[in-house]
């Protein structure tokens, strides 16, 4: 039962109807709680007709998904979706038959509106009590397999169950409802994304053998288990024929022994140019040693990976220099930085005593450290491993730069690869080189669920997330900054989460986070609230003008790479291991069972807890 729901439902029976409305606005308390329990696009009337019932958006018996229509805040719903609904139909053919002394059927007005609430409303009140979300959502897909996903949206409570509990963000609400329900990820072992044509048939293959290994190995199984069933005899008339069709052929029993193909195998699996370049040792000695260009110089200007580089050179009797293997994400960040026109350093050791700064700005106190994840990374059983894992590794070098007057970011090769918008927008954030807008110069207001996720997934590092409340900035039509707020999700003292606060790329708005906050603060006064920063990038100090207090223990974050790509933390719980882990054992951590399939453990810098309280507020006034 909602708080003010019997006072508001006195109100509605000792006052006229046309003011309702507007008493309801004049009351604060009960016309932001009335927000706040159901989404936008629903008639202020109709919320409050809702809310003094204790009910959600009823949807129709019809089969279509649709909600019933709304009649007034006095009369409530009508008994149909729509003039041509069949319920409609019905209802008016029983009432025919009353008219006219016959029996009235069983889609009656009162029948069919009991049967259509009690659907949507079984998951709060029912003869057993509170029925939880995830066996009403079960119980419609059941009863309507066609129209489950519109009856399901169209249900406030049950959408966001779904939002909240989904894994994965996806524009197909199906994928997102069967991920809420099997609490499973899209992303297949691999890295690569699954999809899902029918509920029932749960997650497809996520793309041909050439592109995803998934595909490859279940063809591979599937012929491992048809070779397996064959007898001794089979395997020796198979093996006959081969030879007989190879020498009919090619004239040799074996494809390894044809002319074309043991030429094939004998080229170099790089570009031929490059190959002609590398084996040629004038040109290599006046690149990497008259013209002592990096490593990764020569690999970028060829289109090849640096080691192959550093083959030919050792082949050659090159010394390597060190420091001449800066990765190639090194070099092309330093080429975009020197584009921006600023002047920067490349390994310094001088600021920290000896400890390496990939890339320093000197002039501004930035830095930049380049973190590839398998070099990054630690699984005892690599002979490549150092002995002991330093999971302090990253943030304790942040801190030694942080006395040392510099604020250093660290980018993995995975973001520049394949976040690299997002990086270059970051730089240019760092380096002063945004273009600057003015919170006062524009319009501030709430932002729809559509512009809300593609805005997160084109400007957010960690894309869009389900909210309660977005509020954004705007220069015309156009969306520049965004602040979303939620149900707070690790926090027991705050009720409400911060979570995201982003700009347009490229772009800073000075005062915007100031002013979309005092907007939340309007609209959830007596809040407590928290957010997070990470600190592998940002230092928080946006928190700190708005008023939080940080309080937390900053200890780092453990990730999980194959060396190239990172995993979800969804995605390396026990229960996900269980599903596409094929080394699984359930006796085991699941650290060990990751560092047993051969994964890698990333450790980031940690994040910093932020808790905003409505007494700060009265204590800064």
């Amino acid at each position: 039962m909602y708080k003010h729901s019997a006072e508001v439902m006195k109100l509605i029976k000792t006052s006229d109807p046309s003011g309702i409305s507007t008493k309801i606005k004049s009351n604060t308390n009960i016309y932001t709680d009335i927000l706040t329990h159901y989404p936008e696009g629903i008639r202020l009337s109709e919320k409050i007709y809702l809310y003094a019932n204790n009910m959600m958006v009823p949807i129709c018996g019809c089969g279509s998904g649709k909600s019933l229509l709304f009649n007034s805040v006095t009369k409530g719903y009508r008994t149909g979706c729509s003039a041509t609904c069949k319920q409609v139909r019905k209802s008016r053919l029983d009432s025919r038959r009353i008219a006219q002394g016959g029996k009235m059927g069983n889609a009656n007005s009162e029948s069919y509106h009991k049967s259509t609430t009690t659907l949507l409303l079984s998951h709060t009140t029912n003869a057993h009590g509170i029925k939880p979300p995830l066996e009403e959502i079960q119980s419609i897909i059941a009863l309507y397999p066609r129209h489950y996903s519109g009856m399901i949206r169209g249900n406030h409570e049950l959408h966001r169950w779904v939002v909240e509990n989904s894994l994965i963000q996806s524009d197909k609400f199906v994928e997102r409802i069967y991920s809420a329900i099997h609490q499973d990820s899209n992303v297949c072992k691999y890295g690569n994304v699954r999809t899902i044509s029918r509920l029932s048939e749960g997650w497809t293959r996520c793309g041909p053998a050439s592109t995803c290994r998934c595909t490859a190995e279940s063809i591979a199984m599937n012929v491992s288990v048809s070779k397996s069933n064959y007898t001794d005899k089979q395997r020796e008339e198979i093996n006959a024929t081969r030879k007989e069709t190879m020498v009919k052929l090619y004239g040799v029993p074996y494809n390894t022994q044809r002319p074309e193909v043991r030429l094939a195998l004998s080229k170099p699996k790089i570009p031929s140019e490059a190959y002609d370049l590398l084996t040629d040792y004038a040109w290599l000695y006046d690149q990497y040693i008259t013209q002592s260009k990096t490593l990764s110089h020569i690999a970028d200007d060829l289109g090849i990976y640096y080691g192959t580089v550093a083959w030919y050179c050792h082949k050659f009797g090159f010394e390597i220099r060190q420091r001449s293997n800066y990765s190639l994400e090194e070099v092309q960040i330093c080429n975009y930085i020197g584009a921006l026109g600023v002047k920067y350093e490349t390994g310094n050791y001088s600021v920290l005593g000896g400890k390496e700064i990939d890339i320093l700005i000197p002039e501004l106190n930035v830095g930049f450290e380049v973190n590839g994840l398998r070099w990054h990374s630690y699984n005892p059983h690599c002979t490549q491993t150092k002995e002991l894992e330093d999971k302090h590794r990253h943030r304790s070098k942040t801190l030694l730069a942080k006395s040392a007057g510099v604020e250093l970011t660290h980018i993995t090769d995975f973001e520049w690869a394949n976040q690299r918008a997002l990086v270059e927008s970051l730089i240019r954030g760092k380096l002063g080189k945004s273009t600057i807008l003015y919170a006062r110069k524009l319009t501030l207001r709430e932002v729809t669920k559509d512009d809300e996720r593609e805005f997160l997934k084109a400007n957010h590092f960690q894309g869009p997330i389900g909210s309660s409340y977005a509020i954004g900035l705007y220069n015309g039509d156009v969306l520049c900054s965004i602040m979303t707020v939620g149900k707070s999700r690790y926090n027991s003292v705050a009720q409400l989460e911060i979570l995201r606060i982003c700009t347009v790329l490229n772009h800073i708005v000075v005062g915007g986070s100031e002013r979309m906050f005092a907007q939340i603060r309007k609209v959830y006064p007596n809040s407590t609230i928290v957010s997070y920063c990470d600190l592998t990038k940002f230092t928080g100090h946006v928190y700190g003008r708005l008023g939080f207090t940080r309080c937390s223990k900053e200890d780092p974050s453990p990730h999980w790479t194959d060396g190239n790509h990172l995993l979800s933390r969804q995605k390396c719980t026990r229960k996900q291991l269980a599903k596409w882990l094929t080394s699984f054992d359930d006796s085991l951590s699941v650290t060990t069972n990751m560092f047993n399939a051969k994964y890698r453990r990333y450790w980031d810098c940690g994040q910093s807890t932020w808790i905003f309280t409505p007494t700060q507020l009265i204590s800064k006034i």
